[in-house]
């Protein structure tokens, strides 16, 4: 089996433009870099007035949490999921960061998601399923990641498969990084921010085929 990329489709800005500084745009990259968990570091936007996280509470300057560790690869295709968020924008209100959400619908039109709204953990009749997922203030974790899911060695059916990132629950910003393997070896890389005003949109950020 090979795993090829193909590039998404353009997607329409939700509703009343894209929201400043949480583009659902994204980067690839060919490389992996895992940030230590439970760190903090300075925000991209550490010593502005307002952070470009458009939350109203500094969005994204002060300290941010380092996203979890990449847990690597699992079986014959898997997608990882980890994102650093501000410490700041969670306006103290629970411990813990946002709960982000990974999802992939597979060329058989199962899809697999830890919003588990029309979706589930699975697993899929081709043993396709999430294994991990933080759901910070709100469950299991502590925000960061990691979420993984995978098809088993043997199992994950050939054609294309997209994928994508769902703001759950939380406040501010978050900047994530979504990654990609066959077998044990990274084929793609995706960074973007997503923001609390984006809860609920499934933001589609790629598409990639196993033949």
């Amino acid at each position: 089996m090979e795993v090829q990329a193909v590039p998404p489709p353009p997607m329409p800005p939700p509703a009343g433009g894209a929201p400043e500084g949480s583009s659902p745009s994204a980067s690839s990259s060919g490389q992996a870099a895992g940030a230590g968990a439970g760190q903090t570091v300075p925000g991209p936007g550490a010593g502005n007035a307002a952070g470009p996280g458009g939350d109203g509470g500094g969005g994204d300057a002060g300290n941010w949490f380092a996203s979890g560790l990449d847990p690597g690869s699992r079986g014959d295709i898997s997608f990882t999921l980890v994102w650093s968020f501000s410490i700041d924008a969670q306006m103290g209100e629970r411990r813990g960061g946002p709960d982000i959400d990974l999802w992939i619908v597979d060329p058989d039109g199962f899809r697999l998601s830890s919003s588990r709204e029309g979706a589930g953990l699975g697993p899929s009749k081709n043993g396709g399923q999430i294994d991990m997922d933080d759901r910070g203030a709100w469950g299991d974790g502590d925000g960061g990641g990691p979420e993984r899911a995978f098809w088993p060695t043997g199992g994950a059916p050939k054609g294309t498969y997209v994928y994508g990132v769902r703001w759950y629950l939380g406040f501010g910003s978050v900047q994530y990084t979504l990654r990609i393997y066959r077998g044990s070896t990274l084929v793609q890389e995706k960074t973007g921010r997503l923001g609390a005003d984006q809860r609920g949109e499934n933001v589609e950020l790629g598409r990639t085929i196993v033949d």
